[in-house]
């Protein structure tokens, strides 16, 4: 019975770790729009690496959801971990010139 309980509360555990994730993942991509919103319709260099950013985020993000289907987040580290890749495309993104 204790099992049970336990597995029902890493199951809980787990989903509030993939919205968690899922939060920053959209708020980071949602927020980079809004800086970049005037590099998205000038071509340059700096629009390339923001829409190679972009796909390497938004693959990541499907990926992610992949790999949590097949083995849940249940253990604080791996959480740290994934929070700690999020701020690692934080940089990526924040890491692109403008042209103002």
């Amino acid at each position: 019975m204790k099992f049970a309980i336990g597995s029902h509360l890493n199951r809980s555990l787990s989903r509030h770790y993939i919205s968690f994730v899922d939060i920053m993942f959209g708020v980071m991509v949602a927020e980079s729009f809004a800086s970049f919103k005037s590099e998205l319709f000038a071509p340059s260099f700096d629009l390339l690496v923001l829409l190679l950013s972009y796909f390497t985020i938004l693959t990541s993000w499907i990926f992610y959801h992949r790999s949590v289907q097949i083995l849940p987040e249940e253990k604080p580290w791996r959480f740290a971990v994934d929070i700690a890749i999020l701020f690692l495309y934080f940089i990526l993104i924040t890491s692109i010139r403008t042209s103002t």
